[in-house]
C-alpha cells in the first residue's frame, strides 16, 4: 500500500529516522500509529466514563437527590468548594486573603 503524506511530515519522520530515535520510517510510523491507537482508546474509556456520569446525574435527579441553590445559598457553596480546593493544594486560609 501506497500513502502519501505532506512534505511537513514527511520531514518530522526524516528527522526522526536521522537522529537515530527509529530505525526506520516503517517504525516511526508504527509508533505513531500505536499512540494514535493509544489516545483513541483513552478518549473512547473517557466519553464512556462521561456518558455513565451523566447517567447517574440523571438518575439522581429522577430520584429528587439534588439540591436547590437559592442566590442566598449558591455563594456559600463557591465558598465551601473554594475551600476544599485550596486544602486539597495544601494552601492555607491567609495566603489567600
Amino acid at each position: 500500500m501506497n500513502i502519501s503524506i505532506d512534505n511537513r511530515h514527511a520531514e518530522r519522520l526524516r528527522r526522526k529516522v536521522e537522529s537515530g530515535s527509529y530505525p526506520t520510517l516503517d517504525a516511526a510510523v508504527d509508533m505513531a500509529l500505536t499512540l494514535l491507537d493509544e489516545h483513541d482508546e483513552r478518549r473512547s474509556l473517557a466519553e464512556d466514563d462521561l456518558r455513565a456520569k451523566i447517567e447517574e446525574g440523571v438518575e439522581s435527579a429522577r430520584r429528587g437527590d439534588y439540591t436547590d441553590y437559592t442566590d442566598e445559598t449558591l455563594p456559600r457553596l463557591v465558598e465551601d468548594v473554594a475551600t476544599r480546593a485550596r486544602e486539597r493544594a495544601g494552601l492555607r486560609e491567609d495566603r489567600w486573603a
